[in-house]
């Protein structure tokens, strides 16, 4: 774990900063270590510190790690030719949602297509 976390915040909100861990993920992290809802970050001893890297780096990928297989397995959607490879590409929305009326945030981020 390589992020640092805020010190007066509640260890099980603080973990929602690590990118991959959600609110669900940091209660069962905490649940399974065995600490509190109340517990501050501030609080923490380092064995505990040492204890919860562990687990979420054994169990649990994140950060650099997570945006890493994502982008492999978009790659592997283009490569291989299938629909959602192609909605990747056009920048469109891949998960079947309308665009006649909606999806605009993914419509702007499509760069505009040089013409030969």
């Amino acid at each position: 774990m390589q992020q640092n976390l805020s010190p007066n915040v509640k260890i099980r909100n603080a973990l929602t900063q690590i990118y991959g861990i959600g609110l669900f993920t940091a209660n069962q992290v905490c649940d399974q270590l065995g600490f509190r809802s109340s517990l501050l970050v501030k609080h923490l001893n380092g064995a505990q510190l040492d204890q919860l890297a562990r687990v979420i780096g054994r169990f649990h990928v994140t950060g650099q790690e997570l945006e890493r297989v994502i982008q492999q397995d978009i790659s592997r959607f283009v490569h291989i030719s299938i629909y959602k490879g192609f909605r990747f590409t056009q920048g469109l929305p891949v998960r079947g949602q309308r665009t006649h009326t909606n999806a605009r945030n993914t419509r702007k981020k499509k760069k505009p297509m040089l013409r030969a």
